[in-house]
């Protein structure tokens, strides 16, 4: 009878031991305030989805839960500067950036700032400006465990929105985001990948001489938006892309860019534009064309 009791009394300390590990351990699965901030705030983070609406809410998995449309990933960047953890939800804190680009023709973060995000009785000064503001809350499956949600929302880096950029800025997100080259290698990069991709046919030399390029028929007027004025954005913006044989515009890819949705608008006007396609020997081809346009927005 003793020697009973002593086996159920150590099975009960040995199950006790046991229950208190797999606490521990769930304890130390949890996203601390501390784990939090350091992870994001002062990172290099963009809103991997490209969601627009400043204020964003999503489950523990990472899964929008409330209204936002889509946008350029240009306007995307994040700026983290404060997280607080409140039960199962945390609140993140920061103002939205953007990529623009700088003297050299390469994008580098700015914040947005624009007189519509004060009050009204401060917007009669045009110099004064403020940060767009953007909230996200996660609320999570009561583990206290953030990490899907947060690789779900949060991109880390140039070199990772490369892989989750759209299809027309492979080219270029490939040869300045993924590697570390100078200006020049990164243009002749886009060039030799943007010919890759091309779906005009290829002709030999001797055939040259009969091919006749595409031309635009019509005006072209792009639209581009208030919002890269006030972002001071300024340079060449560059698309390559196919007119086919029936004078329709396919395969876009982006081989110059100045940021700040401005590509997004530039490839809406080609796209609902119409050419006169290109011939050989007097029949209409498909045919590669490039298309830029020279942006001088005040500073």
């Amino acid at each position: 009878m003793l020697r009973c009791s002593w086996v159920r009394f150590c099975g009960l300390i040995l199950i006790g031991a046991m229950a208190h590990g797999v606490m521990a351990q769930e304890a130390t699965e949890q996203t601390s305030e501390d784990d939090l901030g350091s992870r994001l705030v002062e990172k290099q983070l963009y809103l991997r989805g490209f969601w627009m609406s400043d204020k964003l809410e999503f489950d523990g998995k990472g899964t929008l839960k409330s209204k936002s449309d889509l946008g350029p990933f240009t306007l995307c960047g994040i700026d983290v500067q404060r997280v607080e953890v409140a039960g199962k939800e945390i609140k993140i804190d920061g103002r939205r950036l953007a990529l623009v680009a700088d003297s050299g023709g390469r994008l580098e973060r700015r914040p947005i700032r624009s007189t519509t995000y004060i009050w009204p009785s401060l917007r009669r000064d045009p110099t004064y400006k403020a940060d767009e503001e953007i909230s996200i809350k996660i609320t999570g499956d009561g583990s206290g465990n953030f990490d899907a949600a947060l690789k779900a929302i949060f991109v880390d880096g140039l070199s990772q929105l490369a892989s989750v950029v759209p299809p027309y800025w492979r080219c270029y997100a490939h040869s300045y985001f993924e590697n570390d080259n100078g200006a020049e290698t990164a243009e002749e990069a886009v060039k030799t990948c943007v010919e890759h991709r091309s779906l005009a046919p290829k002709f030999e030399n001797d055939d040259l001489s009969e091919v006749q390029p595409p031309k635009l028929a019509g005006s072209f007027v792009p639209h581009f938006p208030g919002r890269a004025a006030e972002l001071g954005a300024s340079g060449t913006s560059e698309v390559a892309f196919t007119v086919s044989e029936h004078g329709i515009p396919v395969g876009f890819q982006v081989v110059k860019a100045v940021g700040a949705g401005i590509e997004e608008v530039l490839l809406q006007a080609i796209s609902q534009a119409r050419f006169e396609p290109g011939t050989r020997s007097g029949k209409a081809v498909s045919s590669a064309y490039e298309l830029s346009i020279r942006i001088n927005t005040p500073q």
